[in-house]
């Protein structure tokens, strides 16, 4: 345990959600990330669906 605690290194800090005024906007961040990934799958499967629907060999998978 010792030896494990001598060799112990920090962890750099790859980003730095600081912004020009000294505030931490890593919450925002993280929001804003998520709900664009939300809002781009969102877009992915409402396209997908649509391609479905339009395909004659695979419209019977969606129930309307």
């Amino acid at each position: 345990m010792v030896a494990e605690t001598k060799a112990y290194q920090k962890i750099p800090v790859l980003t730095d959600f600081m912004n020009e005024e000294g505030i931490d906007t890593m919450e925002q961040e993280i929001r804003a990330n998520y709900d664009r990934v939300r809002e781009e799958a969102k877009l992915i499967v409402e396209r997908e669906i649509k391609r479905i629907k339009e395909d004659d060999n695979l419209k019977h998978l969606i129930k309307d």
